[in-house]
């Protein structure tokens, strides 16, 4: 499948689940109470346990050799939204939400809809195989 192709079927599956969330909660499939359940289980237990899965099948020895800088930058980016997500905290979110706030500030979920991309365009192990490739060329 060409890769234009792998793009919009990405976003095309994206965007359908984004609808039918929205059809379910329009049509009163899942009241406001579900919908904050749903929020927590997802942001509590969910996508901690997709990012951990992510990391057993991606991160091994030639990955980090390969990509060492990537996990600094990660962390700064995390630990640069943490302290934002401090700092505006009182003024931007109820006592009650403001661990979550904070979190949600910390882990950007910008990524959601590039990482599938770039997931079905280059597969788990990029870095990996840049690396073999630039060991190759030498």
């Amino acid at each position: 499948m060409s890769d234009w192709r792998i793009v919009l079927l990405k976003i095309a599956s994206m965007f359908l689940v984004i609808l039918a969330g929205s059809l379910a909660r329009h049509r009163r499939y899942l009241t406001a109470e579900t919908t904050g359940t749903l929020s927590r289980l997802l942001v509590d237990f969910t996508m901690p346990a997709m990012v951990f899965a992510q990391m057993l099948r991606t991160v091994n020895p030639t990955a980090l050799h390969a990509c060492w800088n990537e996990p600094l930058l990660g962390g700064g980016i995390f630990l640069l939204g943490f302290l934002l997500g401090l700092l505006i905290m009182p003024v931007f979110s109820r006592k009650d939400q403001r661990t979550t706030f904070v979190f949600l500030i910390a882990v950007s979920n910008w990524i959601y809809l590039p990482l599938p991309i770039v997931q079905a365009l280059y597969g788990d192990d990029v870095c990996a195989r840049s690396y073999s490739s630039m060991l190759a060329r030498r």
